[in-house]
């Protein structure tokens, strides 16, 4: 195990930020203890575990995310977040199909490609999508060339999917959402997606 990390580590250089994990059960700090050995001590000093007291990891995530980004669960002001039903499926705090909602067809073998002129940089991105009935991928690029958020097959038939991107440099970012390896399955695609400027932007906004 010890020689596949760090084979791991040679050629897929973490990109890792920071990774915070709140209201951890007990069991989750046992488990941890078990993958400790294979990360390095970089990665490990990237990561901070919680339990159930928010006032310990409330103020840490209120100081390294700005308020207007964090759901209103963690203590910010953000009130798009999925809670959970009683079945354990999610659910909007909005309703099922908001009528900010998109809907599009990706056919068989194709790509929707989705454009983005961010010109500050922090900007944030956020997304929400799902399908009706089957899986598809899903990337973000920077001028076409940069991967930013790497491509995965994701399995929103079953729960819709939610993420953001912090926009580090202005330019064109493009959301893709891959069909390509479908041969005869056209997919349902509904989507939200969302940008929203910096805080020391909007604070610099006059108001109206």
């Amino acid at each position: 195990m010890r020689q596949l990390a760090s084979f791991g580590k040679a050629n897929y250089p973490e990109s890792l930020k920071a990774a915070y994990a709140v209201n951890a059960p007990f069991i989750f700090n046992i488990l941890f203890n078990l993958v400790k050995p294979l990360l390095s001590k970089r990665t490990l000093g990237k990561v901070e575990i919680y339990g159930s007291n928010d006032r310990k990891w409330k103020p840490v995530l209120l100081k390294n995310i700005d308020a207007i980004h964090l759901p209103i669960l963690y203590g910010g002001t953000d009130p798009f977040n999925f809670t959970y039903t009683d079945k354990g499926k999610p659910s909007s705090d909005r309703s099922a199909e908001p009528e900010e909602f998109l809907c599009t067809y990706v056919k068989p073998g194709q790509q929707l490609a989705l454009e983005y002129d961010i010109t500050h940089p922090k900007t944030i991105i956020k997304w929400t999508f799902k399908t009706n009935d089957y899986d598809i991928g899903f990337s973000v690029n920077f001028n076409k060339k940069l991967t930013v958020f790497p491509y995965n097959r994701v399995d929103c038939h079953i729960q819709p999917e939610q993420g953001m991107l912090v926009c580090d440099n202005p330019g064109k970012y493009i959301l893709t959402f891959d069909n390509s390896y479908s041969k005869m399955t056209r997919k349902t695609l509904h989507y939200y997606i969302n940008t929203t400027l910096p805080i020391d932007v909007l604070e610099d906004k006059p108001s109206t």
